[in-house]
């Protein structure tokens, strides 16, 4: 194992923490030729790789780094441990540059190079980790090369519902997803399989998985739901009862309209209560989106009641913590207490 080359800037993720987040990654040589980097994301850093030799010239996303979840060799990436799968990467590349053969790309790898591009984009890597939940120790350490049509619908038409975690007493039948889901799970599929193939490097067949992971036709079926308003005061109410920092995630829903996704990622600075119309400022949403909004925020304006609960929550510290990212002076809002009151909770209302 070669010696790990120090860098003061970025060997630790407190010292990561201290650099000014910009498009161009940090970079650290190695040797003359070959280097590391490092590119701060407004979710976390991601590794990267350098290599430049005569008129060759390429960049590797090596992987996610430990800014926030300690290491563990795969999926987060310690300083050292990135420098070892950039050897690892160099020596690869060096081996193909001679006419050696090409390593060939597992599923497994390409996940992981899908996810990592994925931060470094700010986009939402949450689809990654529920499509991992279906992929099997077989599938994800076999070559993207070598799947087959037949393996690949085989896989799409057996899917069900991951497991919770939770203990059942007695045996229980895996329950099958709906086509819809179906065919959200098999389009995240086939954009991290997209995403090998389009290195030119990678001789695959796109059509494996393009036919493989077909879309099941007339899946999708609206469901466009009107509650009058005795019935989401009643909702949230309920949500209150089950606990206050669960009420108030869906006080602020019903209020505003917001996705989830965007609740989540929002700030005690968001809060505008002192003006005649008391409003947040919503994260701009991704759904649907392949760039980066122009606005990243937007006001949306919610009751007086809802902003006298939001500020009450904010002076006392109970709906506001550190962010995890560990950026100077921002505090996000934190929805505590709501293990087990996912998108499956269920609330008693009565018509």
């Amino acid at each position: 194992m070669a010696r790990t080359v120090r860098n003061a800037k970025l060997d630790t993720r407190s010292a990561r923490a201290n650099l000014p987040q910009q498009k161009a990654p940090h970079w650290m040589p190695i040797t003359r030729s070959f280097s590391i980097g490092y590119r701060k994301g407004a979710k976390g850093g991601v590794w990267l790789a350098k290599l430049v030799i005569a008129d060759f010239r390429q960049e590797k996303t090596i992987g996610p780094a430990d800014d926030a979840l300690d290491p563990n060799g795969v999926t987060v990436l310690s300083y050292a441990q990135a420098q070892e799968k950039a050897r690892e990467w160099k020596a690869r590349i060096e081996s193909e540059q001679a006419g050696g053969p090409r390593s060939p790309i597992t599923v497994r790898e390409a996940l992981d190079s899908y996810e990592a591009d994925l931060k470094a984009r700010g986009g939402d890597i949450e689809n990654i980790g529920r499509l991992r939940a279906h992929l099997s120790d077989h599938l994800l350490d076999k070559a993207v090369a070598d799947l087959t049509w037949t393996e690949l619908r085989k896989w799409r038409d057996g899917l069900t519902k991951a497991p919770s975690g939770k203990r059942k007493t007695g045996p229980s039948k895996a329950e099958k997803l709906s086509p819809a889901t179906i065919n959200r799970t098999c389009t995240v599929f086939k954009a991290v399989l997209n995403h090998v193939a389009a290195d030119p490097g990678h001789r695959i067949n796109k059509q494996v998985w393009e036919h493989g992971l077909a879309s099941i036709h007339n899946a999708e079926q609206a469901r466009n739901v009107i509650l009058d308003d005795p019935i989401v005061r009643q909702i949230v109410a309920e949500a209150y009862s089950h606990s206050p920092e669960f009420g108030l995630f869906v006080d602020v829903a019903a209020v505003t309209g917001a996705r989830t996704s965007q609740i989540r990622r929002l700030t005690v600075a968001d809060l505008q209560a002192d003006g005649d119309v008391p409003r947040l400022m919503m994260a701009a949403s991704f759904k649907g989106k392949t760039r980066t909004p122009k606005t990243s925020h937007h006001p949306v304006p919610i009751t007086p009641d809802l902003a006298n609960r939001l500020r009450a929550g904010r002076s006392c510290g109970k709906a506001a913590n550190r962010a995890a990212a560990g950026e100077a002076g921002q505090r996000q809002v934190a929805w505590q207490g709501m293990a087990g009151c996912g998108p499956r909770s269920v609330l008693r209302v009565s018509r």
